[in-house]
């Protein structure tokens, strides 16, 4: 049995957190958005429009 390095384990739970923002009901509750997205988010989509972490 192979022991998980904690640099492992960090990495897995930022993959987790990645993934977990393309489920719609986490993108529908905007204290979820909160906790993943930091307040200086900027994000370019793929039809070019510009997205940003809404204030609160």
């Amino acid at each position: 049995m192979q022991h998980s390095e904690p640099a492992d384990d960090a990495v897995a739970a930022v993959i987790a957190a990645e993934a977990s923002l393309l489920d719609s009901d986490v993108r529908r509750e905007r204290h979820r958005l909160e906790a993943l997205l930091d307040e200086s988010f900027v994000e370019i989509g793929q039809s070019g429009r510009l997205w940003r972490r809404a204030p609160h």
